[in-house]
């Protein structure tokens, strides 16, 4: 249960940033302004895939050592 706690705390709290980006394009009028937001968030989100996606490939490549757990 240990190794799989990291990743459901970081999917909440990407959850929750999501949704007040959402909300908060939702309420924005200015389309730069709002343009500029996604962008941003969806940086964001791309590198907080490629860490997980890092992170699971090392924990698979040497799944023996205790270290990893």
């Amino acid at each position: 249960m240990g190794m799989f706690l990291p990743p459901v705390i970081l999917l909440i709290i990407v959850s929750l940033l999501v949704y007040f980006v959402i909300s908060y394009l939702n309420r924005a009028k200015n389309i730069k302004n709002r343009r500029n937001i996604t962008v941003l968030v969806l940086s964001l989100l791309l590198i907080i895939i490629v860490l997980i996606i890092m992170g699971v490939l090392s924990f698979y490549s040497n799944p023996a050592d205790p270290s990893s757990f």
